[in-house]
């Protein structure tokens, strides 16, 4: 009985150094798995990091071209702008010079009636 005894006890005392062993293994396993894990994770994050970093440079670019588009866009309206106004300028002495020409053809027929009512005064007068 005492052989039976210490038998179960050995049995006993070996279980749960099996059970440690088991456990130490699995806790090894994990760990291993763990620290892949974080590798995939730091690899997959210098990945984003360097795909952001494209886009985010892509983005720059494109604001840049944005910003020089908008100066060349300004540029141009201005020049339109100025030279809207010279025609503007010169439309408005056009269109005095024309009301002034109007005048004057006014006043020549005004001036030729007058120099034939003069004539036709003077012809009758002289006969």
């Amino acid at each position: 009985m005492e052989i039976v005894k210490n038998s179960y006890e050995l049995k006993e005392i070996e279980d749960p150094r099996q059970e440690i062993n088991a456990l130490k293994k699995e806790m090894e396993i994990t760990k291993k798995l763990y620290e892949q894990h974080i590798l995939e994770m730091e690899k997959k994050t210098t990945e984003a990091q360097q795909e952001l970093g494209e886009k985010l440079k892509e983005a720059t670019c494109l604001l840049m071209e944005s910003r020089n588009r908008i100066k060349e866009l300004e540029t141009f309206s201005q020049t339109k702008l100025h030279n809207w106004k010279k025609e503007h300028i010169y439309q408005i002495f056009t269109d005095f010079q024309l009301g002034a020409l109007c005048e004057l053809r006014f006043s020549s027929q005004s001036i030729r009636q007058e120099v034939v009512k003069t004539q036709k005064s003077y012809v009758e007068e002289f006969n």
